[in-house]
């Protein structure tokens, strides 16, 4: 991306010659630091009528349990199966370095597993989600939003630990008292640190030459988005990273420049992903829920409900499509043409609009979808929007990154109601936005729709910082592009 979404190239061709066919392969050799626990399997699942694949009624399992959800003016959101928060709209961030293409050299990052030494665990050690965690790309809510209130500590924020991954734009994944992240060195490595010490627990191998999503982590399993020259889902133990299954995905029917970079999200019995025209596989198997060829882009799907069903916004190569979550059926779609197929900042639902931002060529757009057939309610060019940086919405307010500045937009009209110089990522963590620049500068505000008020900054001493960060219990996580990651300490 420019601000540039480009992946670091890794292939391997001879492990893609001698993989096995396309589906299901158990349990694999794995590298793995002792860990005492075992991992509670999940909820119970129960028969439903049927999904469909293409048009072909297929059975499928579907988790039993309540759905977290929101009423908002005749749309409700719908929250990723492992989020116990209140849900908000969705958007999620994505950052991107420079890329080499397939099958080039680069010196390889290796992980280092030389910093603090694991401590000794109790055998009775159980791998559970929390309220306080942060289990997929953007936080609980997968919108960079999660409840507060953040309270910040008395002194300066200080840094706990710092730990070397390898190279790659993935960020964290935080559950249990373990971090998670994916990496491009050694041809695709998934990284377990403990998330306390920075300590290594245990590393996988994975295919990829694009280390840019960030793993998924649900009922004790970790997913993991790689791709060579087609994508593959893996779907690791938390625990121990022994793999329980992996699935080939649909390649893409144009030129994706970039890999696959969208992360994966958990919702129900399935797993979303922006690969072909969109696809959806049972959580606890990896079979095809249903599967549509087609050009993806680089953002991660958005769950929300309209009129009563469960939808899913994949945001494509050249286009926005919305399909009905439990069928794969298409609802409507909206052209959304860029440079190079840069489509990496994931829509923004409101209601019955629609909120679209990217870089390379275009900018952003507000559609109204109430009728069925989206309709254009303003639109501000090139140079208006963002590369792979998401916006959110706070307060009833929404927030965006649109050259080279974050800024509050006026819906009504497009424009916007104030601007703050400087590009990057954001959170927001109860009232406090944490934005962080590509040079590693960390600023800690409220904002509300008349301004911002600065109440921290300091720097994490890092650079190429492209992907948001990761907060969980006062902690924030972040990560660059050549593999360092830190965790400091900013709440109490």
């Amino acid at each position: 991306m420019r601000n540039q979404p480009t992946m670091n190239a890794m292939t391997d061709t001879t492990s893609r010659r001698n993989a096995p066919p396309a589906g299901i392969e158990l349990r694999q050799a794995v590298t793995v630091l002792p860990h005492p626990g075992p991992l509670p399997l999940g909820e119970g699942e129960t028969q439903p009528a049927s999904v469909v694949r293409g048009g072909v009624s297929l059975p499928a399992r579907q988790r039993v349990g309540s759905l977290s959800q929101r009423e908002r003016t005749g749309v409700r959101e719908i929250a990723p199966a492992f989020s116990e928060g209140t849900p908000c709209q969705s958007s999620y961030g994505l950052g991107f370095g420079k890329r080499n293409p397939p099958g080039s050299f680069r010196r390889q990052v290796p992980f280092r597993p030389h910093l603090l030494v694991c401590g000794l665990l109790s055998a009775a050690f159980v791998l559970t989600s929390t309220a306080a965690d942060w289990p997929g790309f953007r936080g609980p809510n997968r919108n960079g939003t999660i409840a507060g209130p953040l309270k910040l500590r008395a002194g300066e924020p200080e840094k706990v630990w710092e730990a070397e991954v390898g190279s790659g734009h993935a960020s964290c994944a935080v559950v249990g008292g373990r971090l998670y992240t994916f990496s491009s060195s050694g041809n695709g490595t998934i990284v377990c640190l403990d998330a306390g010490k920075g300590s290594p627990v245990w590393t996988r191998h994975a295919n990829t030459w694009s280390g840019s999503t960030t793993p998924a982590v649900e009922g004790g399993r970790v997913y993991v988005l790689a791709a060579l020259q087609a994508p593959t889902l893996h779907c690791c133990d938390a625990a121990t990273g022994e793999l329980r299954w992996k699935r080939d995905l649909p390649a893409p029917t144009g030129d994706r420049q970039y890999g696959h970079a969208g992360s994966p999200v958990v919702w129900r019995n399935l797993v979303f992903l922006n690969a072909g025209g969109g696809v959806a596989l049972d959580k606890a198997t990896g079979q095809p829920a249903w599967s549509h060829e087609g050009f993806p882009g680089l953002a991660a799907p958005v769950l929300f409900q309209w009129k009563g069903v469960e939808c899913v916004a994949f945001f494509g190569g050249d286009q926005l499509i919305v399909r009905e979550a439990l069928t794969g059926k298409e609802k409507f779609r909206v052209p959304w043409q860029t440079e190079l197929a840069v489509n990496a900042c994931d829509p923004i639902v409101l209601g019955e609009r629609l909120f679209l931002c990217s870089g390379y060529g275009k900018g952003r757009a507000l559609y109204d979808f109430s009728s069925g057939r989206p309709e254009l309610r303003w639109e501000r060019g090139q140079g208006n929007g963002h590369a792979f940086s998401s916006g959110f919405v706070l307060g009833g307010e929404l927030y965006f990154f649109g050259h080279g500045r974050f800024a509050c937009l006026d819906l009504a009209s497009g424009d916007t109601h104030w601007e703050w110089p400087g590009g990057g990522s954001a959170i927001a963590v109860g009232d406090h936005v944490i934005r962080v620049s590509e040079q590693g500068n960390v600023d800690i505000a409220r904002v509300s729709r008349s301004g911002h008020e600065l109440v921290r900054s300091f720097d994490v001493g890092m650079r190429e910082m492209k992907n948001a960060p990761a907060y969980a219990n006062g902690r924030l996580f972040f990560r660059n592009e050549k593999g360092r990651l830190a965790c400091w300490q900013v709440g109490e």
